[in-house]
């Protein structure tokens, strides 16, 4: 009898042939003969994204939520040119506006609808991370492409896709944002960032609006991300060891002028991403050589992931005001991320 596992396998290889161009199936059957037996299909899948993208083959454009449109937009031209050697007529991302990005209501949508004129489908993989996983697939394969993607993984709570974009919960409401909601963020500046960034960041929390503080947040520490100004960090589950080394290296030396040098992957063998066992305990370490305490940001929300970084002198009155202004919970960096309530 053929396993579950087995069916998931031979569905990634399946999916793989139709939203990639034949000249790349080499490329995907060593990189498959290379994962062992016991290696489970959304693992495999995950991973087959990453290493697709070092290798500079066009299967599935990683996307944050909050990406610009103008990155779906470039991606999806792409993925048809790469595959299916075709331009196609697209929206552009100017005919946005220019406060939208890619999970306002509408634009995918809209992404979709001008792909299936020309015979062509963009498909989105759900997953447990704040990405977007997307592709692009003939229009009479993508029924096929769908039975497919079910077959891989342990049931919704691993993998969804979706089918009908109008069932899709895109991040709304500009307007909706209370003035308490508002302040409190321009609280939280004054207390989280340095002084020479106050005029900036509370220019953009001014002037830009957020449903509740969790979005509020979200979407501050991403723009001032983009700026290269230091606020919250705004991580990722999945994101990679020496991804997260050489971001927080940078962070380090723009906030607190520190030039130091932290652990990289090979410190922590075969655990590769950040929230694997003792690896962000590991780098709290180094941070407490020079003087710098770490701590988490629980908003309650699933696989949402802010942490802090500050003066050991400071963070005592850092915790203080957050416990007692915010409804975030403060808490102490884990050694397992699985007994941590946020990635059960």
């Amino acid at each position: 009898m053929i396993s579950k596992d087995e069916i998931g396998r031979d569905a990634i290889q399946e999916f793989c042939r139709l939203v990639l161009n034949p000249r790349y199936l080499a490329w995907l059957e060593t990189t498959l003969a290379g994962f062992p037996p016991s290696s489970k299909p959304f693992d495999i899948l995950e991973e087959l994204i990453y290493r697709s993208d070092d290798a500079d083959i066009p299967f599935v454009a990683v996307l944050d939520w909050k990406a610009d449109i103008a990155d779906l937009e470039g991606s999806i031209r792409y993925l048809v040119k790469r595959n299916f050697d075709m331009e196609v007529i697209i929206p552009q991302s100017q005919q946005f506006p220019i406060s939208y990005h890619i999970s306002y209501d509408n634009v995918l949508k809209k992404y979709d609808e001008a792909l299936s004129t020309q015979g062509f489908r963009l498909g989105m993989i759900r997953n447990e991370i704040d990405q977007c996983w997307f592709f692009v697939c003939k229009a009479d394969m993508y029924v096929v492409c769908v039975s497919h993607l079910e077959k891989i993984g342990d049931g919704v709570e691993k993998i969804v896709f979706t089918q009908d974009w109008e069932k899709y919960e895109p991040v709304v409401g500009i307007d909706e944002m209370e003035e308490g909601v508002k302040k409190l963020l321009i609280d939280m500046v004054w207390v989280l960032s340095r002084k020479e960034d106050y005029t900036i960041i509370e220019s953009l929390v001014e002037r830009t609006s957020y449903r509740d503080l969790i979005s509020g947040i979200d979407g501050l520490s991403y723009e001032l991300e983009k700026r290269e100004i230091p606020f919250i960090l705004r991580l990722e589950c999945r994101t990679l060891v020496d991804m997260f080394r050489t971001r927080m290296e940078g962070y380090i030396e723009k906030r607190f002028n520190i030039c130091l040098t932290l652990p990289n992957s090979g410190l922590f063998k075969n655990r590769k991403f950040i929230t694997h066992e003792g690896v962000l305990m590991g780098f709290e370490e180094a941070f407490n050589q020079f003087g710098l305490t770490a701590r988490l940001l629980d908003f309650g929300i699933d696989y949402s992931l802010f942490m802090i970084l500050h003066p050991e002198e400071d963070i005592t009155r850092i915790i203080a005001f957050l416990e007692n202004c915010t409804p975030v919970k403060v808490i102490p960096i884990p050694k397992d991320f699985r007994d941590f309530n946020m990635f059960r």
